[in-house]
């Protein structure tokens, strides 16, 4: 019976070749073809998966263009929809008898090799398309059945023929082809290359020679004229690169899974340039709803394929190699793409490339199999990369925001392999960084810069390793003494070498200066809070002491956000870490009497006529309260005569300020402080001891 039902199935597939049925007789056309679907599709429920293969592979050669057509149709939709298609066959093979058995292999090896001729077949490339999404299906089904193995040899001949033959024969033939119509058969051949890989697993090592290569090519072809297209008028990148794009990463990332990953290190520097370039890296937000369908489409593709070469970074790359087989060419890479090649990029494409290359590596510095020699590589990478305001702050074209998450990650980076070293190891890292910040110390500006990097990066060990750190805090104490004395700091710019007329400087130097001293005191105040081992000597607290206590009058540069005195005062910049420092100055003083010092300096700021300079006053007075409570109300009586200036301030925000801290201290000392303004300042009971407590400024 299955055989009468082949027969009639073929003979339903060649009355859709309507051509030679229609012209003898006088049914129209369409009704036909409608006719020959109808009988196929009833005979295609009936008919079981050995002979519906049998069936349809001889009609895969026929000259006929519709029949062929629709075989390849209706394979596919068989293949892709009928999930019971392959289970169904395995039962059939099982109930067959030896011979049967057989025959049906052979029909699946037969179809295998007539997809794959016909992907290569020269034709149409809408043909040529159709036999490799058939063949694609081909590989996704027979790779689930229980004799997989047996198709293993044809999917990789055919994976070969498909490499060869339908991804471009050279550079020219695939760029014509990416350019042109047959656009469609380099992005199906990709996806079929992903899937037949997958099918095969190692097996299909054997074709990877070919493919990889090929993929490699037209995926690094399709980013170039993406980026041809984002410096274009318009903007839009052509339908034609993206769909091979997607489809040459997609098959690039099937082919670093697993096994075949180890077979991959001929073609990880291709492959790591294409990833960490510009058009792949930039970001790139959905439309705002009035934009042309068409652009919409574009738009959303564009976006994908950027998502695609994300996962393939942090998925592929970072994770699926062993660090010895990806650190050479990671290094390479760095060396050829990132680097020699920054002149022929515009600065923000040099910084998209180097921020995307951090992040790979920042992952690769997390790996267990990571040794201190990767580490190395690693760390001279992030070192180099921390000195991205060098090479781009004087650029006009340069997104002050990319060079900020540059210096970021790359500070981070370089952390994060700190921590990861050992404590013999540790000291020489620190110490090389320093020496690297101290090299430019004869260009003002590039001192700067460095300076800020490596006072982040302190600040962001400190945070780490906490009082472990703190003793290395003495490999900078004379740099951040030199940040935060302008005098000092220029006489140690200008040691080195004289400038010469021709050497620029920034446009933006005082807010430079502003950067760097704000990463200075953020260092030097978890310093100071994470002394649990006497680190804050006598000496070091009468250096520190009048340097911090300034800053808290200094005004901060127009372009600042602290240049508008705002709600937020206290909680970011330069004021906020100098409060924060001057408040962990006094927890960590070795004596009590250091406080006067720089209680005294504090105060001194409060009748600066600049309305910051008091709050920030007031700001530090609180948290030193709020960090000492009662052992502060020796230094009460001091204070008592500035606060009362402060409550008559003509600036409405200082007086509520300090309302706000009389009200703690009033809670504090159990005392009516606005009475002594009345009666005057000479006795004040300290509650702690129940002594008086006289100071020389009031009796």
């Amino acid at each position: 019976m299955q055989t009468a039902y082949s027969a009639l199935a073929e003979r339903a597939l060649t009355l859709l070749d309507t051509s030679t049925s229609v012209a003898a007789s006088s049914l129209p056309k369409a009704r036909v073809a409608k006719a020959g679907k109808k009988l196929f599709s009833a005979l295609d429920a009936v008919l079981h998966p050995g002979k519906f293969l049998e069936t349809l592979t001889p009609l895969l050669s026929r000259e006929e263009t519709a029949v062929r057509k629709a075989a390849l149709n209706l394979l596919t939709d068989r293949l892709q929809n009928n999930e019971n298609a392959l289970r169904d066959l395995t039962i059939s093979v099982k109930k067959q008898q030896r011979e049967s058995s057989e025959s049906i292999k052979v029909a699946g090896l037969k179809l295998i090799d007539e997809l794959a001729s016909l992907a290569v077949r020269d034709g149409t490339p809408n043909a040529r398309q159709a036999a490799l999404v058939a063949l694609e299906a081909a590989a996704l089904r027979f790779g689930r059945d229980e004799e997989s193995s047996h198709y293993s040899s044809a999917l990789v001949n055919a994976a070969r023929n498909v490499a060869e033959k339908c991804c471009g024969k050279d550079e020219k033939d695939a760029l014509d082809a990416i350019n042109s119509s047959s656009s469609n058969v380099l992005g199906s051949a990709a996806l079929c290359l992903a899937q037949l890989a997958r099918a095969t697993g190692a097996k299909f090592i054997g074709a990877l020679a070919l493919a990889a290569p090929a993929m490699t090519r037209n995926a690094k072809l399709a980013t170039q004229i993406c980026a041809k297209s984002a410096s274009a008028k318009n903007g839009e990148t052509p339908d034609n690169a993206l769909v091979v794009l997607s489809a040459s990463l997609g098959a690039i990332d099937a082919f670093c899974e697993g096994v075949l990953a180890n077979f991959m290190s001929p073609y990880l520097l291709d492959i790591l340039a294409v990833a960490t370039h510009p058009a792949l890296c930039a970001k790139t937000t959905s439309d705002d709803g009035k934009t042309k369908d068409s652009t919409r489409t574009n738009l959303t593709s564009l976006i994908a394929v950027k998502n695609a070469a994300a996962a393939l970074r942090f998925e592929r790359l970072a994770k699926s190699f062993e660090c010895r087989v990806l650190m050479p060419p990671l290094q390479e890479c760095w060396l050829k793409f990132i680097r020699e090649n920054e002149d022929a990029r515009t600065a923000n494409e040099a910084l998209r490339s180097r921020l995307a290359f951090l992040e790979i590596s920042n992952a690769v510095a997390d790996r267990s199999d990571a040794t201190p020699a990767h580490r190395s590589m690693l760390f001279s990478i992030a070192l180099e990369a921390m000195d991205v305001r060098r090479h781009f702050a004087d650029e006009d074209d340069a997104d002050k925001v990319e060079i900020e998450n540059v210096e970021t990650l790359s500070v981070n980076a370089v952390a994060n392999l700190a921590v990861k070293c050992t404590e013999k190891e540790f000291t020489p890292f620190y110490a090389k960084c320093v020496e690297w910040a101290k090299a430019r110390a004869g260009e003002k500006d590039a001192a700067r810069w460095r300076l800020s990097a490596l006072f982040r990066l302190t600040s962001t060990l400190a945070d780490q390793l906490r009082a472990v750190f703190v003793p290395f805090y003495r490999h900078v104490l004379d740099l951040t003494a030199a940040c935060l004395d302008d005098e000092m700091f220029a006489e140690r710019s200008s040691k080195k070498k004289k400038l010469s007329s021709s050497e620029s400087t920034t446009k933006n130097g005082r807010m430079d200066d502003w950067r760097m001293k704000t990463y200075a005191l953020a260092a030097l105040r978890r310093c100071f809070a994470y002394d649990s081992v006497n680190f804050l000597t006598q000496e070091r607290f009468n250096q520190f002491a009048p340097l911090v206590a300034s800053h808290l009058a200094k005004e901060p540069p127009e372009e600042s956000i602290e240049y508008e005195i705002g709600d937020n005062l206290l909680e970011e910049g330069l004021g906020a870490e100098c409060v924060g420092c001057c408040a962990a100055l006094f927890t960590a003083a070795p004596d009590e009497a250091l406080w006067k010092t720089l209680h005294r300096a504090i105060l001194n700021v409060a009748r600066e006529e600049s309305s910051r300079a008091k709050l920030l006053a007031i700001g530090a007075l609180a948290k030193i309260v709020e960090n000492m409570q009662e052992e502060y109300l020796v230094l009460l009586p001091e204070a008592i005569p500035y606060l009362g200036e402060l409550l008559e301030d003509e600036d409405l925000d200082v007086e509520v300020a300090c309302q706000d801290l009389m009200d703690v201290l009033t809670k504090l000392s159990g005392e009516d402080l606005k009475s002594l303004f009345q009666h005057g300042y000479g006795d004040l009971k300290n509650r702690n001891g129940g002594t008086v407590v006289q100071h020389e400024s009031y009796v």
